[in-house]
């Protein structure tokens, strides 16, 4: 897949968003990143408006602290993608359910692009696995040819993220 470059800073309204606790931690996690995200939500209705003014490809901006992603491993594997592609360093720190998970199908190919990463490194069945908190050093990231050994459309879809930040054309 190959991108152009020419991405746009504006706004982007979005109905019947869920406010439920990862979408919410979605919206927390890029208003940290210095995103504007305004909420507009009915009493006693679980869906309502976001309306989210863009950054630009590179317009987010470091955050002073480790970001929190409580248990959403969909905000946490796409965010990787977008992070990899940042000029700046940041942690990446995930609740209880969500610190058990593996992240080394995305950590593996992200590095294989040029992205800095550690993680929490543990042992399972003879199988040495990354898990959160992962510390993701962004930066200039190459394409890469890569075939997802597992089908998943987290570790498609961050790759697909960082691809937007690669130098040439990324195939996945």
């Amino acid at each position: 897949m190959c991108y152009g470059r020419s991405y746009q800073h504006g706004k982007t309204s979005i109905k019947n968003f869920p406010f439920n606790s990862d979408c919410l931690a979605t919206v927390h996690v890029f208003q940290t990143l210095g995103v504007a995200i305004k909420q507009k939500k009915k009493a006693g209705v679980s869906c309502g408006t976001v309306v989210i003014s863009g950054k630009g490809l590179r317009g987010l901006k470091k955050p002073s602290r480790p970001l929190v992603i409580k248990e959403s491993g969909t905000t946490f594997r796409l965010l990787a993608g977008i992070l990899a592609g940042q000029s700046f360093s940041v942690t990446l720190k995930a609740g209880k359910n969500l610190s058990r998970r593996p992240m080394l199908r995305i950590t593996k190919p992200l590095r294989m692009m040029g992205a800095g990463i550690r993680a929490a490194k543990k042992k399972k069945n003879g199988i040495i696995e990354e898990y959160p908190p992962v510390i993701i050093h962004g930066g200039n990231l190459n394409s890469i040819v890569y075939t997802i050994p597992v089908a998943s459309a987290q570790v498609k879809s961050s790759l697909m993220f960082a691809g937007l930040y690669a130098r040439g054309a990324t195939e996945i």
